[in-house]
C-alpha cells in the first residue's frame, strides 16, 4: 500500500482535483429532480406564480380582497402593504415608482414593503381564497353579461 502511495504522491493535485468533479457532479446529479419538480409544479401547474403574495396591487382592487378576509387577516395584510400615491410621495419617489407602476398616474397602489420569506407565505396563504373569491365573481359576471 505504500509503494502504492507513493506512486500517487506525484499526482496528488490531479486526484484531489477529481474527487472534488466527482462530488460537484454527484451534487447536481442530485438536485436535478428538484429542479424538474419545481418547472413541473410552478411553471406549469401554477403558471409560473410561485404564490399568491402580490408585488403591487390597485387600491381598488385591495378593497375588494379585504372584503373577503377576517380582521386579523385584514391587519396582517395592510400591515405588509405601504399605501402610495402621488400625495404621499415625494416627486422622485414618485417617478421611480411610476417607472415600474405606470398605473399610479392614475389609481393609488398597494405595494410590499416586506422581504421576509415566511411573511411573504403567510400572505400568501390569507391572499389565496380572497383572490379566487374575487376572480370567481368577476369571471361569472361577465359570463352573465354575454348570455
Amino acid at each position: 500500500m505504500t509503494k502504492l502511495f507513493k506512486y500517487l504522491k506525484q499526482s496528488w493535485v490531479a486526484i484531489f482535483t477529481i474527487l472534488i468533479l466527482l462530488a460537484l457532479q454527484a451534487t447536481t446529479e442530485l438536485s436535478l429532480p428538484t429542479y424538474t419538480s419545481n418547472i413541473v409544479n410552478v411553471g406549469i401547474q401554477q403558471s409560473g406564480i410561485e404564490n399568491a403574495t402580490i408585488k403591487a396591487i390597485r387600491e381598488s382592487e385591495m378593497n375588494k380582497l379585504t372584503t373577503f378576509m377576517n380582521d386579523s387577516d385584514k391587519e396582517k395584510v395592510l400591515d405588509n402593504y405601504k399605501l402610495v400615491n402621488k400625495d404621499n410621495l415625494s416627486k422622485e419617489e414618485f417617478n421611480n415608482y411610476k417607472k415600474e407602476y405606470p398605473v399610479i398616474k392614475k389609481e393609488s397602489l398597494y405595494v410590499l414593503s416586506t422581504k421576509d420569506k415566511d411573511t411573504i407565505d403567510k400572505l400568501s396563504d390569507i391572499l389565496s381564497k380572497p383572490m379566487l373569491i374575487v376572480y370567481n365573481m368577476e369571471n361569472s359576471s361577465e359570463d352573465n353579461k354575454t348570455y
